[in-house]
């Protein structure tokens, strides 16, 4: 399966966002999609999700595909998160990973759900209300719902958001175990913290000045020339002396 677009502009009504973007995502990737507030991040996933249409260009093909047979293929995750339920954490999981208006949920629906709940560290709070829960185990159950969906692309909105450290770092390691556990898996993840990304993702896509500016490994792309034309001079880079990964912290005069 081919996951490619080519010359596409998003935007919100007749204003373009986002101009020119060909890129393609492959197989076993997990994609950072970075950028300031703005750039056109969610712009980019809703069209690729088949939510908003596109003002110019090519999708991939599963983003045509109707409804029922998109959820097969791509799960998204939307940045704002609807009011929590009063269903218990399992069950709302449970939701997102069976058939729709199916009376009982299949063997494989519950597999996958039991799966997400270990993997987004939820099995302790299954028989909570998702309407007890924390900001940020609320997000993580919307997180696992979306990873039980069973579908081979993921389109994440900041699913770190609201979350701490230890567990931020938990989704990321779940999302590139994920990727290893079929070949035709690939994620696509906005995110603003890009130490997250240096560390974790594959490529990193950096969107800035109504542009794809950058698509490339995290060490030739989290530069310190493309961070200062994306995001302006505010953010200084350098080497981690053990691990060797990019680390990029705000210039702030104390």
């Amino acid at each position: 399966m081919n996951f490619e677009v080519t010359e596409l502009a998003v935007g919100r009504g007749a204003t373009s966002v986002l101009t020119g973007l060909s890129f393609e995502l492959k197989a076993g990737e997990l994609v950072g999609l970075i950028g300031p507030n703005g750039s056109g991040k969610t712009s980019l996933l809703r069209a690729l999700a088949g939510l908003d249409a596109p003002q110019k260009g090519q999708l991939p093909a599963a983003s045509l595909e109707p409804p029922h047979q998109r959820r097969k293929i791509l799960a998204f995750l939307p940045q704002l998160a609807p009011p929590a339920p009063s269903y218990s954490v399992r069950d709302f999981i449970l939701m997102g990973s069976d058939e729709p208006l199916r009376w009982r949920a299949e063997s494989s629906a519950l597999q996958r759900a039991d799966e997400a709940l270990h993997a987004t560290d939820l099995h302790p709070l299954a028989d909570r209300s998702c309407d007890r829960l924390s900001g940020g185990e609320y997000r993580r159950t919307l997180l696992a719902a979306t990873l039980a969906q069973g579908a081979s692309v993921l389109l994440l909105d900041e699913p770190c958001a609201g979350l701490d450290l230890p567990h931020a770092a938990l989704v990321m390691d779940h999302l590139n175990n994920w990727l290893q556990g079929q070949r035709e898996r690939r994620a696509l993840v906005a995110m603003h913290d890009l130490n997250l990304a240096a560390q974790f993702c594959d490529r990193v896509f950096l969107l800035g000045q109504n542009q794809l500016m950058g698509q490339d490994t995290p060490h030739r792309v989290l530069t310190p020339e493309l961070l200062d034309r994306a995001f302006g001079p505010g953010l200084s880079c350098f080497e981690h002396p053990v691990s060797g990964q990019r680390v990029i912290l705000a210039k702030v005069a104390r």
